[in-house]
């Protein structure tokens, strides 16, 4: 994830791949872009608890939870 000095979140590559490595490597829930949620929709046979997030806030609320 990638986020700019405003503190927004930008759009990343290879979404479906890398839910497929946290899956692989035992992660249950995961923090995406916002703007990768589509992305991470398509990717339905996984069991992932996905967060899209559009700010750095949103991200740390899902993160230390």
């Amino acid at each position: 994830m990638c986020i700019r000095d405003s503190g927004h979140v930008m759009e990343v590559g290879g979404v479906a791949e890398k839910l497929h490595a946290a899956a692989r490597y035992g992660r249950r829930r995961v923090i995406v872009p916002l703007a990768n949620k589509a992305d991470a929709d398509q990717v339905l046979d996984l069991k992932l608890e996905v967060h899209a997030v559009g700010s750095l806030a949103e991200a740390m609320s899902h993160a230390l939870v």
